[in-house]
């Protein structure tokens, strides 16, 4: 949803399900998540941004956008014996994400692009350790023709 001040707002729901059967030892395995998104933005329209290079100063005009998404992610995977009557627990993950990312455009052919993505993950089996990752950097785009 985009307002009239260039605010943008966005949440999601998000349920999958997977199931396999296995005949040869009569498993049954099942693969289900959930997950929330819950993300804002905002567009700075005609953003003007003066640069000297080669002892000049050079300004150009451009949209800035901004864009922050916090996700909530629950999976687990499971393993039904058939005949045994037996469920087990075999994966699974409770993962949060946190990104965040602002973009300018130099001109029709030139973007720069600043990433920062967070991800936070607990393992829903106890031989598996949680595990934290940043991932950031900084992207340039350029595009040829139209």
């Amino acid at each position: 949803m985009t307002f009239r001040n260039s605010f943008q707002l966005r949440a999601q729901y998000i349920r999958d399900r997977m199931l396999t059967m296995s005949l040869s030892n009569y498993t049954l395995t099942e693969d289900y998540g959930t997950e929330y998104v819950i993300g804002m933005g905002y567009v700075m329209k005609d953003l003007k941004l003066r640069m000297r290079y080669q002892g000049r100063n050079k300004t150009f005009t451009g949209d800035m956008n901004f864009r922050a998404d916090l996700r909530m992610r629950d999976s687990e995977t499971r393993i039904r014996r058939i005949l045994e009557d037996d469920s087990q627990v075999t994966g699974g993950q409770k993962l949060v994400s946190i990104q965040f990312s602002a973009d300018y455009d130099f001109s029709k052919s030139f973007n720069l692009k600043f990433f920062w993505d967070q991800m936070l993950t607990e393992y829903k089996i106890s031989t598996a350790y949680p595990i934290s990752t940043i991932r950031a950097g900084l992207s340039a785009t350029l595009t040829f023709g139209n």
